[in-house]
């Protein structure tokens, strides 16, 4: 399109030359007016048709545009909770608790024992989710604590049992901002 600008500018330029000289001539001046008219409709049509600039205002709107793009990334992965399924299976059937997470909770949490479903009905909805998509069989989920800055880690193996089908594998501390997995929310 910037094709287009220059080459109405150019054409702007001969129309008002070719209207200089036929006023020195005296000659109709219909043709430099339809070439200067023209060549405005080739600026406006280009310019308008322009790709955005590429000055400073470019680090604004790649903020923007990436702020809308998380945005709408948000929106989508809260339709598509298909990731989420075995969680929101869990989440479905279960009294959600709202205690906090303790030390002394996690301490007692004993592997191939404590149930994911017993961790919702105390602790209520995890803070972030991964593995938890029809047909895995390990999910990995995060508490916060009563700790400031760090949660708690849990990996849980499918393994139905009268008690609940999610034994706890593994657990850990981890620090809260270091946890790079999706969070989770209620369906």
């Amino acid at each position: 399109m910037a094709f287009l600008v220059i080459l109405g500018l150019l054409g702007l330029v001969v129309g008002v030359v070719l209207l200089i000289l036929s006023f020195v001539k005296r000659n109709k001046k219909i043709n430099s007016l339809l070439v200067i008219l023209f060549s405005f409709v080739l600026i406006i049509f280009g310019a308008m048709n322009m790709p955005p600039s590429t000055n400073g205002d470019t680090a604004k709107e790649s903020s923007e545009d990436s702020q809308t793009t998380k945005s709408e990334s948000k929106k989508n992965e809260q339709k598509d909770r298909s990731k989420f399924y075995n969680i929101d299976k869990i989440v479905e059937n279960s009294t959600i608790g709202n205690e906090t997470m303790t030390l002394e909770d996690y301490e007692g949490f004993a592997v191939n024992a404590f149930m994911l479903e017993g961790a919702v009905h105390k602790f209520g909805l995890p803070s972030h989710v991964i593995g938890a998509m029809e047909g895995d069989e390990t999910m990995e989920v995060t508490y916060p604590t009563n700790e400031d800055g760090y949660s708690v880690g849990l990996i849980f193996k499918y393994d139905p049992t009268g008690f609940g089908d999610w034994k706890l594998h593994e657990k850990y501390v981890v620090e809260t901002d270091g946890i790079g997995f999706s969070e989770y929310t209620k369906p």
